[in-house]
């Protein structure tokens, strides 16, 4: 879905971590980082990149009682 984090995997076999939009005619990955990372942007139906899982974060309540 739009929005999430996800790892995915480059052609060159790199792992990045970047937040997954799609429409009906591109990819776009965007990073989240203080650094200057380009998006990574596909328009056609190829796209040289895998998925490997989607980023969940969790957070539980301080204490429990």
């Amino acid at each position: 879905s739009n929005g999430f984090s996800v790892v995915a995997e480059t052609e060159d076999y790199q792992a990045i971590m970047r937040h997954w939009y799609k429409d009906s005619k591109s990819l776009m990955l965007v990073a989240d980082s203080y650094e200057e990372f380009e998006d990574i942007i596909f328009t056609d139906d190829k796209h040289p990149i895998k998925v490997v899982d989607v980023v969940v974060w969790y957070q539980s309540a301080k204490e429990l009682n």
